[in-house]
């Protein structure tokens, strides 16, 4: 069977999960193989769709018009024309499976245009709304939009009202919808936008021989750590945007250091841009934009938990690397984090969403588990069970299956 995949990158969260679905479908024996907009590192399983490194700037036009939009995460338009259909049907594939296509890589009006029956994964809430990936707490989506909090729009026909229109027309030419989160899967039922029938809930799959369980006092020593320290590790591909939640770091890990009384280091990876996160009480070591998985493994293996603030989210990547390399992880009770983990055995959520909610968690956490190591293999049970590479292969193998039989 040959599956083609499309997101616009195969960097940031989703595309890393789209990758990884790739990666693991592969392994399953499945032509699959990812094109994407603006990749360099292309190969066998990944090749570059012809599309203009201008287009994400160019779609960011209609957004202009507001100018007193405050996002919150990222937002989307989609509305020029491309010839992506013409590609990918002349390649004759027998699926073709979207992924984050949004950030202007193809006009959703050209779905019907694919020959192959279509499956959608959706990696955020973008396809339920009139242009904001995140919602935030606005259910103005499970109508028809408008008057766009995030746009600071007042205006009942805004372009988020026109987006979402145009959207729910072009929706009908997909085949099946996939939800990694039960959460994502409920959202997109209150939203009025699919055909809850062609809806899948399929969480994503992770590579466990890189993502594994190893020793907590070796990978210390390798990144030069003091055996007797809290280590905490935090982090997202842009620290600073708001949905991260990263602003609650520092008074949250300040507020563990002051209890804990031992020494609190903090390793904080990915980019960022915003001051507030430069004022921390606790050392911290900066360890920038890591694409080294087995670097990134290593770092969970040191420490003693995730910290995870995120405001809304999927099905974060980060958590289900913790869990795979035996991290417990504390977080927020938000979007899919709790389908990752099992609160009180595997790490902790609060609906307390604040610093100190987070503080508390974390400090509830340490207490109640004083040796990482007792909860590591309760971690990678977890794990094991429910997001490794085959069981992810085959449940999508199955969904193909299914949409190819019904498309003749």
């Amino acid at each position: 069977m040959k599956v083609i995949h499309l997101a616009m990158s195969a960097q940031g969260g989703a595309g890393i999960a789209a990758s990884r679905s790739v990666r693991a479908l592969r392994a399953e024996g499945l032509e699959a193989q990812l094109w994407t907009a603006h990749e360099s590192a292309l190969g066998p399983a990944v090749r570059k769709a012809g599309s203009s490194w201008l287009r994400p700037r160019i779609d960011t036009l209609p957004t202009r018009m507001y100018p007193r939009r405050q996002v919150f995460s990222a937002w989307s338009n989609n509305w020029q024309p491309s010839s992506l259909s013409s590609q990918i049907n002349a390649q004759k594939p027998d699926v073709v499976n979207l992924h984050w296509i949004a950030g202007g890589f193809f006009s959703l009006r050209e779905l019907s245009h694919f020959e192959a029956p279509v499956v959608w994964t959706l990696h955020d809430p973008w396809i339920l709304t009139g242009g904001c990936h995140y919602p935030d707490q606005c259910r103005r989506f499970t109508g028809e939009c408008g008057r766009c909090p995030q746009l600071g729009s007042e205006r009942s026909h805004d372009l988020s009202w026109f987006n979402l229109r145009s959207k729910r027309r072009s929706l009908n030419s997909v085949d099946a919808f996939v939800t990694p989160s039960s959460w994502l899967a409920e959202l997109s039922r209150s939203s009025g936008s699919l055909d809850v029938a062609k809806l899948h809930t399929i969480p994503y799959g992770l590579d466990g021989t890189v993502y594994r369980m190893g020793s907590i006092q070796a990978s210390r020593r390798a990144l030069d750590l003091p055996t007797e320290a809290v280590v905490i590790v935090a982090g997202a591909q842009h620290l600073g945007e708001k949905r991260k939640g990263c602003h609650f770091l520092g008074e949250a890990v300040g507020q563990i250091m002051r209890e804990v009384r031992r020494p609190l280091i903090m390793l904080l990876f990915g980019s960022s841009d915003g001051s507030s996160l430069d004022r921390w009480d606790c050392e911290v070591r900066r360890m920038g934009t890591l694409t080294d998985e087995a670097q990134v493994a290593q770092l969970y293996n040191a420490a003693d938990l995730l910290l995870l603030p995120s405001l809304q989210d999927n099905l974060p990547n980060v958590a289900l690397e913790a869990q795979a390399c035996g991290c417990p992880v504390v977080g927020f009770d938000t979007g899919g984090l709790r389908e990752i983990i099992e609160s009180g055995v595997t790490g902790a959520v609060t609906e307390d969403v604040s610093a100190a909610g987070l503080a508390v968690a974390a400090l509830d956490w340490l207490r109640a588990h004083p040796e990482r190591t007792r909860v590591a293999q309760d971690c990678r049970d977890r794990f094991e069970r429910l997001f490794t590479y085959p069981l992810h292969a085959r449940r999508m193998r199955q969904l193909y299956e299914h949409v190819t039989v019904a498309d003749r």
